[in-house]
């Protein structure tokens, strides 16, 4: 199944997966790395499409959204989103 139909919720689920094997330090240097990859390319995907549920939210009732910025760091990312997972964090 490809990324772009997976859940938010598996997409999260396997960046939770990848964090935990890197942090556990069992994998070699390249499959670390490539693992990282993958986290980021899932990191992007998960907040793209948090962005979206976003606007579709602020866009079917404006007045129960609480302001963003409050939520968003400067560049965009969501801070609460994996606070502690590295992949998110490099």
């Amino acid at each position: 199944m490809s990324q772009s139909r997976k859940t938010l919720e598996d997409l999260i689920s396997r960046l939770e997966d990848i964090a935990e094997k890197i942090q556990d330090g069992n994998v070699g240097l390249e499959e670390a790395i490539a693992l990282y990859e993958e986290g980021r390319r899932i990191a992007k995907e998960c907040n793209e499409r948090l962005n979206v549920i976003q606007r579709k939210l602020e866009i079917i009732d404006p007045s129960d959204i609480q302001d963003r910025d409050d939520d968003v760091d400067s560049d965009g990312d969501l801070r609460d989103l994996g606070r502690d997972n590295p992949i998110l964090l490099a």
